[in-house]
């Protein structure tokens, strides 16, 4: 069809004979214009395909590179997978450890219920105790009656001032040792205190060495951080410069169909934002909510340090009645010593009584059986007290070590906590990349097969431009026959390479398919070890929790014990003290049977002075210590609840939200739980007055009987040392009352210590929380100025795309302008010197951070680039107006174009179409072969000038 067109064409022209060319015609010359706009179009075809190849050899060094990312991302995601691996085997380990301190808890327990028994045994021979001395009881109300027969009969003599010099000379010798042994204590208790003293102030300087060494890590990390993303803020740059490079030479469709998935996005990315302001609304309620309860914690430490500074006011108001005890122990012995100086005197008046006392033998010889029976079984309790209280110091020890295990658990729990949200953000950045990559591979994709069609339909044209060209001219000569077929088979052979590059291209996408596939896999993989980890921290969590729990409870059950062990201490030291005076009395019964009326009624207004004195101290003593485990337990119930809010505070600021109806439910609960407890405690209580009361009953009646029986009876030497060592038993009771209390004071100090030191975490995490919440509020206000920003560029381009829509539509009317080489040259200068200006600024970042520079340089090696030289700024500022310039030249240059084309389409005559033809050539240039050929055309138009002459 098309070679009967031409003919008919030719036959109308005039040009049916090839050889009988008719000369310079009007016809002639449109013909000249035609086959001139047709080299134009060939060397616009050329032209496009330089730059197509040049886009091919772009594309696969793009490729070269994603292909390098790829790998970079498998090492990093190996990576992780060997850190998760060790997460999971210090996950197994952890909960090993927490078998085996359940194991160690169920240990303690059948322990706690051995002790239980043991004191049940031990209330029961308390019982027994009691009502053997109720029966002693009855026979010294007997004894009592016989000896005030015996006093109204004795007399008085005062020739005792030899025997009180005597026993004043011992009292002072025994007053020196005593002194001397205050002394001995004193100075070990001091050097005991500088002992601790120096613990302390070693224990002070760690934590402070410790939390410098906290510091330096912090500040490390934030460094890191800061140059990683200052590092990814250079490959962003990067990328979206050859991004841009690439968008440059796409067709206004590509752009309508990018817009429209901006416009998505960014309507995804308002939604994102206006969750993440809801969710930063939230969080900042919360911290308001934490921020108030750190203040109530702060108020309780404060009551807390007042209450333990009234605690040390009463230890030293106990200390110095301490010493008054002492002082009037010492009076008490004088005066005993005075009576037993007065009873050797009166000695000899006892041998009339010998007769009534082999009466009373028998009957104590009875008595002194059961006391060797009670005075057993006291041995028999006393060494089961000590062996209870070693059990108890082992249990308290292994408690502690349980504390400081699960300490360090929540320890390692913290740390696993953060290292798995760093690695999930890792992750989540690193399919952030991998969508971006198949994003820019399937466009990639697309225009190499748009550009590989619209090479195959230009070489189409270029043929069949060719054979019309032949047939036209009639030029049939072998050397232009050649010189076409090098062209073609050059053109053939450039077509088969750019199939092999577009072969090689689609076999690279389908392996990084494959890849990318794999590395989703991967990715799925991690994400469920993950999962596999969060699930066992959880129950890790919940196990701890609850082990806390039963430590408390625990520690409760054990101070506990420590009271009613105290308590049963008390007692038989009370019932030890009862029977030594008994068999005091017993002793003196054997002894003395000497009534002395005048001697009791002298010393009777004494006696019962100095036991109103000693019972109104005992009184006070008693309300004091009453009041002392009173406040002892009410902190040790306080400094529990403080710990368990602690920790809901801690678990909630790690993760999970908690309502106000939980908090209110919690609350109430532990109301009901302290209601229980303070009811235990006061039954407790109750019964504990209602047995010292008792025991002051009995007290009273017995010191009664000994203050007679001491004042009128005559001792041994040995009864008074007797009394002696009891009286420093009962100092050394006291002594240990007092370290005891000491102990306690000491432990709740540390206790609010560590109240303190979580205070100071809590504090600094809330500056950490603020500083973050600042951050991300700064965050988002940029991202809305970006997303405005944005928003103004894409109505600006949505505004230029309709300008250029109309522009080619009128354009298409008419005949197409001239697309000149120049402009794209101008084009590729412009994105060179726009990668040479991103070259430039990472110069100036690695001048200004130097440990950038190695990470640059891996990179840039990778992308087979290099650093240039620095510049100063005048240089980066004149590049940019050299910049500006060249883009206003080449404006004015394309509206030049326009205007000419517009002229041509206008132009009708071909006198004028050939002056402006001339023009053009004269100003683009064109090449080699083109001029070759339009050398040859003029040539041609020259010898047949003059034939048209002759005619």
């Amino acid at each position: 069809m098309d070679e009967t067109l031409e003919s008919k064409i030719l036959k109308d022209l005039g040009w049916s004979d090839e050889f009988m060319i008719p000369v310079a015609n009007d016809e002639n010359k449109k013909l000249a214009s035609q086959i001139r706009d047709l080299i134009q179009k060939k060397a616009q075809l050329l032209s496009t395909s330089n730059d197509q190849d040049l886009k091919q050899k772009y594309v696969k060094k793009s490729i070269k590179s994603t292909i390098d990312a790829i790998n970079y991302n498998n090492d990093l995601i190996n990576s992780q997978q060997n850190q998760l691996n060790s997460h999971i085997a210090e996950s197994l380990r952890q909960t090993n450890e927490i078998s085996h301190n359940e194991s160690q808890l169920k240990q303690m327990r059948k322990k706690k219920a051995h002790i239980e028994d043991r004191l049940r045994m031990l209330a029961f021979e308390e019982n027994k105790f009691k009502m053997r001395i109720e029966k002693q009881k009855g026979l010294i109300e007997w004894a009592e009656n016989v000896l005030e027969e015996a006093n109204s009969e004795l007399d008085r003599e005062d020739n005792v001032l030899d025997l009180m010099e005597k026993y004043q000379m011992q009292d002072r010798e025994q007053f020196k040792e005593d002194e001397l042994k205050r002394q001995r204590l004193l100075k070990d208790f001091q050097h005991a205190e500088t002992i601790l003293q120096n613990e302390v102030a070693e224990l002070k300087a760690r934590e402070i060495e410790f939390e410098q060494i906290l510091k330096m890590g912090r500040q490390l990390n934030k460094e890191r951080n800061t140059l990683i993303d200052q590092w990814e803020y250079s490959m962003k740059i990067l990328k979206l410069r050859d991004v841009d490079i690439c968008v440059v030479d796409k067709q206004i469709e590509s752009l309508e169909k990018e817009v429209g998935e901006e416009t998505l996005r960014l309507e995804e990315e308002k939604k994102n934002l206006d969750e993440e302001l809801r969710t930063n609304q939230e969080r900042a309620q919360a911290r308001r909510y934490y921020s108030n309860e750190c203040n109530g914690f702060r108020i309780k430490l404060q009551q807390m340090n007042k209450e333990l500074n009234e605690l040390r006011h009463e230890k030293r108001f106990l200390s110095s009645h301490l010493l008054e005890l002492n002082h009037d122990k010492k009076l008490y012995k004088r005066r005993i010593r005075t009576i037993q100086n007065q009873t050797r005197d009166k000695k000899q008046r006892l041998e009339q009584l010998e007769k009534k006392q082999e009466d009373l033998k028998q009957k104590l010889n009875s008595v002194d059986s059961e006391v060797k029976s009670t005075d057993e079984t006291v041995k028999q309790l006393h060494e089961l007290l000590k062996h209870e209280q070693l059990t108890h110091c082992t249990l308290n020890k292994d408690l502690e070590k349980i504390c400081k295990q699960l300490s360090g658990r929540v320890n390692e729990i913290t740390n696993l906590r953060a290292q798995y949200e760093s690695r999930s953000k890792e992750i989540e950045a690193s399919e952030g990349k991998l969508h971006g990559l198949l994003r820019e591979e399937s466009k990639t994709l697309e225009l190499l097969g748009k550009q590989s069609d619209l090479l195959h339909r230009r070489n189409v044209e270029l043929g069949s431009v060719q054979m019309k060209i032949i047939d036209l001219q009639g030029v049939k000569s072998d050397e232009y026959m050649q010189a076409l077929e090098k062209e073609l088979r050059e053109l053939i052979e450039k077509k088969k390479g750019l199939d092999k590059c577009l072969d090689t291209a689609k076999r690279e996408s389908k392996r990084m398919d494959v890849e990318i596939v794999k590395t989703m896999l991967q990715i799925r993989k991690d994400q469920l070890n993950l999962d596999q980890a969060k699930a066992q921290l959880v129950t890790a969590r919940v196990a701890v929790d609850g082990k806390t729990k039963l430590l408390g409870h625990v520690r409760n059950q054990n101070q506990e014990l420590a009271m009613h062990e105290n308590m049963l201490q008390l007692r038989r030291a009370q019932l030890r003290s009862q029977m030594i005076k008994h068999s005091n009395q017993v002793y003196s019964l054997e002894k003395t049977r000497i009534e002395m009326d005048s001697i009791i009624a002298t010393r009777r207004a004494e006696i019962e002075t100095a036991k109103s004195v000693l019972l109104t101290r005992k009184r006070t003593l008693m309300e004091i210590r009453s009041n002392l485990k009173r406040s002892l337990d009410h902190l040790t119930v306080r400094i529990d609840q403080l710990k368990t809010r602690f920790d809901v505070i801690v678990y909630s600021l790690e993760g999970e939200v908690y309502n106000c109806v939980a908090f209110t439910i919690q609350n109430i609960q532990e109301k009901h739980v302290l209601l229980e407890q303070g009811n235990e405690l006061e039954a407790d209580i109750i019964k504990a007055e209602k047995e010292i009361i008792a025991l002051e009953n009995t007290v009273q009646v017995v010191n009664s009987s000994n203050v007679s029986y001491k004042s009128a009876v005559f001792q041994v030497e040995e009864y008074n040392l007797d009394i002696e060592q009891d009286i420093d038993k009962q100092l050394e009771q006291e002594l240990c009352v007092l370290e005891d209390i000491q102990s306690d004071v000491a432990e709740l100090t540390k206790d609010i210590q560590t109240l303190e030191e979580n205070l100071t975490w809590l504090i600094d995490r809330e500056n950490q929380l603020t500083k973050q919440w600042t951050d991300k509020d700064n965050k988002v206000q940029q991202l809305g100025v970006e997303l405005n920003q944005q928003t103004t560029k894409l109505i600006r381009a949505e505004k230029q795309i309709k300008q250029l829509k109309r522009t080619l539509e009128l354009i298409g009317h008419e005949k197409q302008p001239m697309i000149l080489l120049a402009e794209k040259d101008l084009c590729t200068k412009e994105l060179i010197e726009s990668n040479e200006s991103a070259l430039q600024q990472l110069a100036e970042l690695s001048v200004r951070h130097p440990e950038t520079a190695p990470i640059l340089s891996q990179y840039l090696s990778h992308m087979k680039l290099s650093l240039p030289l620095r510049h100063s700024p005048a240089t980066s500022v004149l590049s940019a107006r050299s910049q500006m310039s060249d883009l206003n030249s080449v404006r004015s240059f394309a509206s030049s174009t326009t205007r000419l084309g517009s002229e041509v389409g206008g132009a009708r005559d071909p006198c004028k179409l050939g002056a402006q033809w001339r023009e053009k050539s004269s100003m683009t240039p064109l090449p080699s072969n083109q001029q070759t050929k339009s050398g040859r055309q003029q040539s041609a138009a020259t010898s047949s000038t003059p034939g048209t002459g002759n005619k």
